[in-house]
C-alpha cells in the first residue's frame, strides 16, 4: 500500500532491485532458493483486528486475490505485475508477453506481465508548462549547493497542486543531464504531530539505516554512521554537515 502518485513505478523498481540483489547472492553461492514477486495495483479493504492488548491489520479484496493468484502462476525467480500496474507505469515499463492468469472460481482470467525492466524517464524543463520560475529557483539552489552553500527550500501549495510532480520533474531532469545525487524522502503523518523532531528523526533513520531499537543504543548508532561514512567516503566534517 502506498499513496505516492508514482506508487506503481516505485513498487516495480523496488521489486527489480530486490531481484537483482537476490540473483547476485544466488550467483555468488551465498543463497540457494527460488522466489516469486507479484505486484497488483488497485483498491483494497483494510480491517482492524485484535483488542486493547494486541492489534493487527488484514487486507482483502480483488487486488489482493489477484496478487495471490499471480504469485502462484509466476515463474520461479520472476516478477509478475497486473494489467493495472502495467498501465500505471506506462511507456517506461519493459515486459514479456501477456499471460492470462486464472482467477478464482467463476472469475474470468486476467492479464499479467512478466516484468523485465523500467526505463529511466527523460526530462526537458521547457516542457513543464507554467513552472519555469519555480524550476529556475530549484536549479539555482542546486547549483549553490554543489558549490558548497547549504540550501533549504519549502514547496507549498494546495492538495493536488503539483508539488510532488514539480520536485520529481526537476530531479528527473538533473538525472537526465548526468547529475549525481542522493535523494532521501520521508513522509509526515498526522499521528506524529506531537512527536518532537519526528521528521528529523525519520530522515536520520533513513540516511543511516537505523531502527527504533538502534536509537536506544548509542554504540550501534555510532557503528552505523561510521559504516555509512566509509561506504560513501565521507570525512567527519562531511557527516557533521549532513547532520
Amino acid at each position: 500500500y502506498d499513496n505516492h502518485p508514482e506508487h506503481a513505478t516505485r513498487a516495480a523498481r523496488a521489486a527489480l532491485e530486490a531481484q537483482q540483489q537476490i540473483d547476485e547472492l544466488i550467483k555468488n553461492g551465498q543463497l540457494s532458493l527460488g522466489y516469486k514477486i507479484s505486484i497488483s495495483t488497485g483498491n483494497l479493504t483494510l480491517d482492524n483486528l485484535g483488542n486493547e492488548l494486541w492489534s493487527d491489520v488484514s487486507s482483502n479484496g480483488l487486488t489482493i486475490v489477484r496478487a495471490n493468484r499471480m504469485l502462484q502462476e509466476c515463474p520461479v525467480n520472476g516478477i509478475y505485475i497486473s494489467h493495472a500496474t502495467f498501465t500505471d507505469i506506462g511507456r517506461l515499463v519493459n515486459t514479456d508477453a501477456v499471460t492470462l492468469v486464472k482467477g478464482k472460481a467463476g472469475e474470468r482470467p486476467f492479464r499479467a506481465y512478466l516484468l523485465r525492466s523500467i526505463k529511466e524517464a527523460t526530462f526537458d524543463l521547457s516542457n513543464f508548462f507554467g513552472r519555469q520560475k519555480e524550476l529556475s529557483t530549484l536549479q539555482t539552489a542546486y547549483t549553490n549547493a554543489k558549490q558548497g552553500t547549504s540550501q533549504h527550500i519549502m514547496v507549498t501549495g494546495e492538495l493536488g497542486y503539483g508539488k510532488t510532480a514539480l520536485i520529481n520533474y526537476f530531479l528527473g531532469s538533473l538525472k537526465s543531464n548526468g547529475e549525481s545525487f542522493t535523494r532521501f524522502e520521508v513522509e509526515c503523518d498526522s499521528l506524529e504531530k506531537d512527536t518532537t523532531y519526528g521528521l528529523v528523526s525519520s530522515i536520520f533513520k533513513r540516511i543511516f539505516n537505523l531502527s527504533n531499537a538502534d536509537l536506544r543504543d548509542s554504540q550501534q548508532v555510532n557503528q552505523k554512521i561510521k559504516a555509512y561514512s566509509a561506504q560513501h567516503s565521507l570525512s567527519d566534517d562531511d557527516v557533521l554537515l549532513l547532520l
